[in-house]
């Protein structure tokens, strides 16, 4: 079990380091697949409980649930709260505020994704932009490919909801009737779209915290072809602060 999640990249840690703000997945309903490009992700060792031997197990954690926007601090377990000083408190004011932002800004970059799915022809560079996420080997697209695709599905109109997210064989021979159909113009555009909705499916807020060269690589290509970053976003990609976070921080 350890030889298999370390081939798929995943940090094994020990079970005592799984104390609070770390936690498993499953104690606060989060998915382990979708949860797999946060930077928090990581596994330790267990064991199953079924008839004779007993088998290892992977338990999926998060180094930290806080930090990484997955918890509310209110829900932090018995015993673990305690009194925040002043310049904790400005942080937690400034993560809190950004969180929001992240989530604003999620809405606008899906409409623009929607709009971008149903373009006739391919903007300037996509063939450039497909084949360097293919190259670098970008988790999202795995996952995408595994959960067939669920995000370019629902902006084609293609996907009945998120119940079907594991059962979607009939949707993606529908879509793959449409990229038969489809001129090649407009077969390269839903390349690139595949590829741009397998990233924006595994964001959230934890996105804006870590400046990735992934990233950096996909909202800065949504901005070359005319998507207008907002300012956590240009943060996500730089690292420097928005104008608003000196008076976020300060409580004005």
């Amino acid at each position: 079990a350890r030889a298999e999640l370390v081939e798929a990249g995943v940090e094994v840690i020990d079970r005592d380091l799984v104390t609070w703000p770390a936690a498993r997945l499953d104690d606060h309903g989060i998915d382990a697949a979708e949860h797999a490009s946060c930077p928090g992700h990581a596994a330790y060792l267990g064991h199953s409980f079924g008839i004779g031997e007993r088998q290892p197990v992977a338990v999926f954690v998060c180094r930290d649930v806080l930090a990484l926007g997955h918890v509310d601090a209110t829900r932090a377990p018995a015993g673990q709260g305690r009194r925040l000083s002043e310049d904790e408190k400005a942080a937690r004011r400034v993560v809190v505020e950004r969180n929001k932002q992240w989530r604003s800004a999620t809405v606008v970059r899906r409409e623009w994704l929607r709009a971008f799915a149903a373009r006739k022809t391919a903007p300037v560079g996509a063939e450039r932009f497909v084949l360097t996420c293919l190259l670098a080997g970008d988790h999202p697209l795995r996952q995408a490919m595994e959960a067939g695709w669920p995000l370019l599905r629902d902006l084609l109109g293609l996907t009945s909801g998120e119940s079907d997210r594991f059962r979607h064989g009939a949707q993606v021979a529908v879509l793959l009737e449409m990229v038969a159909a489809a001129s090649p113009k407009r077969a390269l555009l839903l390349c690139a779209a595949a590829v741009l909705c397998a990233w924006e499916d595994r964001t959230g807020p934890h996105t804006w915290r870590h400046h990735g060269a992934d990233t950096a690589r996909y909202l800065g290509q949504m901005a070359e072809w005319g998507y207008e970053l907002s300012e956590i976003e240009s943060y996500a990609i730089t690292g420097e602060e928005p104008a608003a976070a000196a008076e976020v921080s300060s409580g004005e």
